[in-house]
């Protein structure tokens, strides 16, 4: 068995896996030039954010894929594929497309993101491991038993995106020091918790939001929860392991890559709480 993800999934250094797991990377534009998606490239995709430059992000190479593709389906009995939600990214049908040549595939739509498709990796393994044929169905199950935020401070960088979640700070990018707390449902949509200027609301509403979720899983479930973070800055680092203090969350941290901070820059961060794969 092997996994196949894209690089917009974060691997944590410390996770140790019994399942092969391969990354695909996309591809980053800077101005006219082409760099892959890898933590090499982190520091000059930050450089080039600070000094105005034009920073797009595009899809892995199709021949890259396909010769990844074709390597591993003569390695493995099953690969797993999981790619970033399709709601944000073409990776989903290109990696269909490619994997429809081979009948040891199956390719899911994460219907989410970064630190979440982390999250929904090691669930996979802890499952592929048992025995288990992982299909969508288990993918919704790991969600609905996690909730994703994100905190937004450069609107202004995630206006540029295009994507889905440019079009809530679209309404709000002409507000000074507004930041947003983000919801990404199961579904893979945008629900905004709040936008406001102040630090302390901000933390008040996500406090509010993990409080809830906490409330709702802890009637079926009863076993330890984990947080997974990924900080574009290590300022945030604080915050997230007092709300870990709190509700007793055992913290594992994440380091975004270059394409997810191509689109939200990085001031701001991500998190999840979930049950403990």
């Amino acid at each position: 068995m092997a996994i196949v993800v894209d690089s917009t999934t974060p691997l944590r250094k410390d996770f140790s896996s019994p399942i092969d797991v391969y990354t695909v990377p996309n591809r980053i534009f800077i101005e006219d030039e082409e760099v892959e998606d890898v933590p090499e490239t982190k520091e000059r995709v930050l450089e080039a954010l600070y000094t105005g430059k034009k920073v797009q992000t595009s899809l892995p190479r199709p021949d890259l894929v396909e010769s990844t593709f074709e390597q591993l389906h003569k390695l493995y009995d099953h690969v797993y594929v999981l790619s970033v939600s399709s709601k944000l990214s073409g990776n989903y049908s290109l990696f269909t497309i490619v994997a429809s040549k081979y009948d040891n595939f199956t390719v899911l739509d994460s219907k989410t993101g970064n630190v979440q498709n982390t999250y929904i990796l090691e669930r996979m393994v802890k499952d592929i491991s048992k025995g288990v044929r992982v299909s969508e169905s288990d993918v919704l199950r790991y969600k609905e038993n996690s909730i994703l935020l994100a905190v937004i401070v450069e609107i202004d960088r995630l206006n540029r995106t295009g994507k889905m979640i440019g079009k809530i700070a679209t309404l709000l990018g002409k507000l000074i020091g507004v930041k947003l707390l983000i919801e990404i449902s199961v579904q893979g949509d945008f629900k905004l918790i709040t936008a406001t200027t102040s630090l302390k609301r901000l933390i008040q509403a996500t406090d509010r939001t993990i409080s809830k979720f906490i409330e709702r899983v802890r009637k079926k479930y009863s076993g330890p929860l984990c947080l997974y973070a990924g900080l574009g800055k290590k300022d945030y680092e604080e915050q997230i392991r007092e709300f870990a203090r709190k509700y007793e969350l055992t913290v594992r941290f994440v380091e975004p890559g270059p394409s997810a901070l191509a689109h939200v820059g990085a001031a701001g961060y991500g998190f999840l709480v979930g049950v403990q794969p």
